[in-house]
């Protein structure tokens, strides 16, 4: 629940229009400068969360009670795992750089003049680029073969991607538009035969959208 207070805090800086056209149909452009938290699952385990901050284009199509969407993105995700030594304790973060392209359907639950409500779901194609380990002790970045996190990294991103939508109609040219998303990794990370990591991500994206008749 702390890791869903704080994501609410966070502000999106989002620059958006929309263009209506006859018979409940409408285009919606939207750059998205967007924070969020990020962590890796390996076996059971949920390391502990990571501020990143994403950014991309999107383009969608909406058709009566449905939205069709396609994107581009450039996301950063991964997560800090606590070493112990015998002399020190200290936090490795792991990340990863992706370029990604989503491609997402919404269809709307509550369908009003001034509030809607769509469920979402999605899916993510892309290629993880980069791949650090950082000491958050030393901000040292590890390389070569102690960077055992790069060796196991799969280059290919695939991801699943479900939230919500909320439209408000603020004025008769203004829409408030909330999108609260999580996004996971269905092909992981290649470790050992002992273990394979998954990125997961949550994010909430907050915007408001001029609307234009076309």
């Amino acid at each position: 629940m702390k890791l869903l207070s704080y994501s609410f805090i966070i502000i999106l800086f989002s620059a958006s229009s929309v263009f209506a056209g006859r018979n409940t149909t409408s285009y919606e452009f939207d750059f998205r400068i967007n924070p969020s938290f990020s962590s890796i699952i390996t076996g059971q385990k949920l390391h502990r969360p990571h501020l990143n901050l994403n950014y991309g284009v999107r383009g969608s199509y909406l058709k009566g009670k449905s939205i069709y969407t396609v994107g581009f993105s450039h996301l950063t995700q991964g997560g800090n795992t606590r070493k112990d030594s015998t002399l020190t304790k200290y936090e490795m973060l792991d990340k990863v750089k992706t370029i990604a392209f989503p491609i997402e359907y919404s269809y709307a639950l509550i369908d009003k003049v001034n509030k809607k409500t769509y469920a979402m779901a999605g899916l993510v194609i892309g290629s993880n680029y980069a791949v650090s380990t950082i000491n958050r002790k030393s901000k040292q970045v590890q390389s070569g073969e102690e960077n055992t996190f790069n060796q196991t990294i799969d280059k290919k991103y695939i991801a699943i991607k479900l939230g919500i939508t909320l439209k408000y109609r603020l004025q008769k040219d203004f829409q408030l538009n909330i999108n609260p998303t999580i996004t996971y990794q269905v092909n992981g990370i290649k470790g050992n035969k002992t273990y394979k990591s998954n990125l997961i991500m949550f994010s909430v994206s907050l915007g408001i959208l001029r609307l234009s008749s076309i």
